[in-house]
């Protein structure tokens, strides 16, 4: 016995009676639904009639739509001109169109996902290609349902007085004290062996254990993710293994809260592959940081493509993840060499769009006759009051950076507190 798709009858017929009666109601209509979007082909012809209708500035009400229904062979298709008077009258409220819209949106997306989903099935019985191709045109039809799908209002829409008021608990919180918010994107870059992969690994695995990543003192403990894209297990476990034997001994240490996925041969965000299986770990930790690179592992260019549009797809991903998943995002990325091989310029390497993109950019510049200290500039203008050291020291502990503030950064009696100022 065949099962009838997913339709809604009323809201089909509510939101045609509102666009008979509401040239507000054609325009929200028009954003949000095709004609494609309505289960019963009466509708969808009726849709199109009005939209033509309002598209030339013409009246929209069920005189004139008839007509053009006459014209185009189609009055009777939809059951005459009463039809249309019908849904006019029963319409709840013009006002409401927008709600009706969204329905509609939604029963059409249950039926193009088991569309989508009966089309894969067909083929796997038919087995009509290798099953990874039929996976990738599963995803591709997916993407394309979700992309064509609209929501009631547009997310984060409210007036700035709204904004402006909301409470504390709906604010970005601290991920760390003064140095990363969720949602914020940081970029730290240096030369190689500078200590930006050992810099990024304090910053995870003190955060995981409650210790504010510079000054040491207590902070609330989060969660946080490492993702390796170039160094081999030993190396790996050369820079953790002294800061992870120094977390174990803070009171509270719980080591599920910090996680490591290990990838030396890099990723390509733009792969849907790669992708899924970085969500896939994101799900799985959980993070409230996530610490990644180096940067120019997380795409390859291809022969199709520039620099510039690889760039751009790897940070439309890694946009996406952090918004949805809310997380803060620490970057490393590797400074280009110049003519100079004295002085290099500590920018990100490759695209410009990298240095456009992260709302803190540091650079880390050797000190002259200090080994193993970097002054901490700036690539780009802070967009976000912060609290970052304005350079760092190679400790020789188990923490290996320490970190000195410009003077007055800190309240006067307590010099060392991470609390945020502002």
């Amino acid at each position: 016995m065949s099962r009838v798709p997913p339709y809604d009858q009323a809201a089909e017929e509510a939101l045609i009676g509102a666009m008979l009666l509401s040239p507000a109601a054609i325009e929200t209509a028009y954003e949000m639904v095709q004609a494609r979007d309505f289960y019963r082909p009466a509708h969808q012809h009726i849709y199109d009639a009005v939209i033509g209708l309002w598209l030339e500035g013409q009246p929209t009400d069920p005189v004139t739509v008839a007509d053009v229904l006459r014209r185009s062979g189609l009055l009777d298709a939809i059951g005459g001109p009463a039809t249309l008077v019908s849904v006019q009258a029963n319409t709840p409220s013009t006002r409401s169109a927008g709600r009706y819209a969204a329905i509609v949106a939604e029963m059409s997306q249950y039926r193009s996902l088991i569309a989508a989903a009966s089309e894969t099935v067909e083929s796997a019985y038919d087995m009509v290609g290798p099953p990874g191709d039929l996976i990738e045109q599963f995803g591709q039809r997916l993407v394309s349902i979700e992309s064509d799908s609209p929501t009631d209002l547009p997310p984060d829409l409210s007036t700035l007085n709204e904004f402006l008021d909301r409470p504390a608990a709906e604010q970005a919180p601290w991920a760390i004290p003064g140095l990363l918010r969720r949602g914020w994107r940081v970029m730290v870059v240096a030369g190689e062996g500078a200590g930006k992969s050992v810099l990024l690994r304090q910053v995870a695995i003190s955060a995981a254990a409650g210790l504010h990543p510079f000054t040491h003192r207590p902070m609330p403990s989060i969660r946080t993710l490492v993702v390796d894209l170039e160094n081999p297990d030993e190396a790996i476990e050369a820079i953790c293994a002294p800061m992870a034997a120094a977390a174990a001994e803070v009171e509270g240490w719980d080591p599920d809260r910090c996680w490591l996925w290990r990838r030396p041969a890099g990723i390509d965000l733009r792969r849907r592959r790669d992708r899924l299986e970085l969500e896939q770990v994101l799900r799985i930790a959980q993070p409230d940081l996530v610490c990644l690179g180096p940067v120019y592992k997380v795409y390859r260019p291809s022969g199709k493509d520039d620099e510039e549009t690889a760039t751009a797809g790897a940070q439309a991903v890694l946009d996406d993840l952090r918004t949805r998943y809310r997380f803060a995002l620490l970057l490393e990325h590797h400074a280009p060499h110049g003519a100079d091989s004295k002085k290099r310029q500590m920018r990100p390497h490759g695209s410009v769009l990298w240095q456009r993109w992260p709302e803190l950019g540091f650079g880390l510049e050797p000190v002259r006759d200090m080994n193993g200290s970097f002054t901490i500039g700036r690539f780009r203008g802070d967009r976000l009051p912060n609290q970052w050291p304005e350079r760092i020291d190679r400790s020789g502990g188990r923490w290996p950076w320490d970190a000195t503030w410009p003077a007055g950064t800190f309240d006067p009696d307590h010099p060392a507190d991470p609390e945020p100022l502002f």
